[in-house]
């Protein structure tokens, strides 16, 4: 019977040191409210396996990117995507009303048996000099506008990549040896055709945001300013092809217009014979 008494306790010892019951909660949730929730997990358990198993059990769903050194990073939660500026701030503590965010990610940190973990999603104000981007895609489905930190010395295109790390955007260039020109922003590429939508860069004071100049350098040369208000239109011409090439900013490549001269000739043939 003591025998029995023994293994018992050992038993009840190991299952309170193999597990740990850890508290989510999720704010705002797709309804605006608030959600909370308890996982049990296993003792040596991260927070992201933490989270994977809370979504198996259909109490929550995430989504995200990995990166080489800091592991897993949060982009997504309940269908809610953080962009234009937000991102899931992530909390955690003894108790919810005593929560500090963490200094460790989902992939490295460990919750402890009854903590408390809050994803939150917050707004990013850079405190110091930045840039204000707008995004306007062509057609025009959606806006963006959000700030990004500008360091000194900074490139608009250094800019660009910092905006890209922070998921508030994405983007490729193209150097066509004169620099580098924006063909693709948040999935959304210029086409090689004359006349195309093509990603167009204006910059300029917060108070000429509804006239801003064109810029005349590309983004790998032209420093932004502190404050600068920088937009990304996808512009569509209708003009003729004339006034197509007397735009600087229109770009397409020497075999469009041939073929698109070629084209015309053709067509000038073909009327020539009917007429006659």
């Amino acid at each position: 019977m003591r025998s029995l008494i023994v293994l018992v306790a050992m038993w009840v010892a190991t299952v309170s040191v193999t597990g740990k019951t850890v508290t989510i909660m999720i704010y705002p949730t797709p309804e605006g409210s608030s959600d909370k929730f308890d996982v049990e997990a296993a003792a040596e358990d991260k927070l992201l396996a933490v989270m994977t198993k809370a979504q198996a059990e259909n109490k929550m769903t995430f989504d995200g990117t990995n990166h080489e050194t800091f592991g897993f990073f949060v982009t997504t939660i309940d269908g809610i995507l953080a962009k234009d500026g937000y991102y899931w701030k992530i909390l955690g503590g003894d108790t919810e009303d005593d929560l500090s965010a963490l200094e460790l990610g989902v992939s490295s940190y460990d919750p402890k048996d009854g903590e408390f973990i809050k994803f939150e999603l917050t707004f990013s104000q850079p405190e110091g000099p930045h840039v204000r981007i707008l995004i306007h895609p062509y057609p025009e489905l959606y806006s963006s506008d959000f700030k990004v930190a500008l360091n000194e010395e900074d490139t608009l295109l250094a800019v660009m990549e910092r905006a890209q790390d922070n998921h508030d955007m994405t983007f490729k260039v193209e150097d066509d040896g004169n620099g580098k020109t924006v063909v693709s922003i948040d999935g959304m590429a210029n086409r090689n055709e004359p006349c195309s939508p093509y990603w167009q860069v204006s910059g300029g004071k917060s108070s000429e945001i509804n006239n801003l100049p064109v810029l005349k350098q590309l983004v790998d040369e032209y420093t932004p300013f502190d404050g600068e208000v920088i937009q990304f239109a996808m512009v569509h011409l209708n003009h003729n092809l004339g006034e197509c090439e007397s735009d600087e900013h229109q770009k397409y490549n020497a075999g469009t217009r041939v073929w698109y001269s070629y084209m015309i000739i053709v067509t000038a043939a073909v009327l020539s014979v009917y007429i006659a």
